[in-house]
């Protein structure tokens, strides 16, 4: 309560005293506590506000006494949760993620709204690594009388063929293995020889001298380095022999391949590839020289005749 006098200033003439009752008003104070994810804004008093702390602002007559309005806010931001991890998956399956299947590499998000303890968003990021299926390629060749081992079969026809191990790659995924298999012949030589019965043949280091069909293999002799299998048929040609019997009289002779014969005997010549097959040709004489019959006759005839010998007129 505060007085003040002013002397002589009353209607009357007397002092004037004014007497004055102060009462002082409090501003009015307000306090406001608020919790927002770190992805949303608080608007205060038309100001946006995204991190946390203690704001104050004034309203100026702002309380019911007309005084000013202090309003003090505490603005809680809790965070937004982000979940990070890694997978991996073989090339040919999928992987599902928050219900979507996903099948290449790259980076995934995915957001749950509201989804973490403080009630803020969940961020869930996948990095999805596809790994490949490992496929190794063989190329083989074998022979004919062979087989290749294969998967636990055994192969000896030309083809592709392929197997599957069931994560056998070093990455875990599958293990294809492809083979392309080449069978080889085995090469085959087939001839035929002819040769005469007093001759031999040399095939691959056995001497034959009869007919008939022989084999022989050559083993690694091929030139794809199979073997090499050689057939022969061997015929064995006879010689031609000749038989020839002849038989002269004493004093003549008997011109044999150039030789004169006048004795009885038994003469052989042979013809070095005379004969049709081209083999020798064997010729036998058997000689034999009958001899000249002395016969002795006595005729007595007289001085003027004449005698018929032997259809000759003789005479003394």
């Amino acid at each position: 309560t505060y007085t003040d006098t002013l002397p002589l200033s009353g209607a009357n003439g007397c002092d004037s005293i004014d007497i004055l009752v102060l009462n002082v008003i409090d501003k009015s104070l307000e306090s406001i506590e608020a919790t927002i994810c770190d992805n949303e804004e608080y608007i205060f008093n038309g100001t946006q506000l995204t991190l946390p702390g203690i704001y104050m602002d004034t309203i100026v007559g702002g309380s019911a006494t007309g005084c000013d309005s202090i309003v003090t806010l505490t603005l809680n931001v809790n965070p937004i949760t982000t979940n990070i991890f890694n997978a991996s998956i073989c090339a040919g399956e999928t992987y599902l993620f928050n219900g979507t299947l996903v099948d290449t590499s790259g980076t995934y998000t995915d957001t749950i709204i509201g989804g973490n303890a403080f009630g803020c968003d969940s961020i869930i990021e996948l990095t999805l690594d596809v790994l490949p299926v490992q496929m190794d390629t063989i190329i083989a060749s074998i022979c004919a009388d062979e087989t290749y081992p294969f998967a636990g079969l055994e192969l000896n026809v030309t083809g592709i063929y392929s197997d599957t191990t069931i994560g056998g790659a070093a990455n875990g995924c599958d293990l294809i293995e492809v083979l392309d298999l080449t069978v080889l012949p085995i090469e085959t030589e087939q001839f035929s020889i002819e040769i005469c019965e007093n001759e031999t043949y040399d095939f691959n280091g056995m001497i034959l001298d009869s007919t008939g069909i022989y084999i022989d293999t050559l083993e690694g002799q091929a030139v794809s380095g199979c073997d090499s299998i050689s057939i022969l048929e061997l015929v064995v040609n006879l010689n031609a022999i000749h038989q020839i019997d002849s038989t002269i009289c004493s004093g003549e002779v008997v011109d044999f391949n150039g030789e004169l014969l006048d004795s009885s005997g038994i003469y052989t010549d042979t013809l070095i590839g005379g004969a049709i097959n081209g083999c020798d040709s064997i010729i036998t004489l058997t000689l034999t020289v009958t001899p000249t019959v002395s016969e002795s006759i006595q005729v007595d005839i007289c001085p003027n005749e004449t005698f018929d010998f032997r259809s000759e007129e003789r005479r003394v």
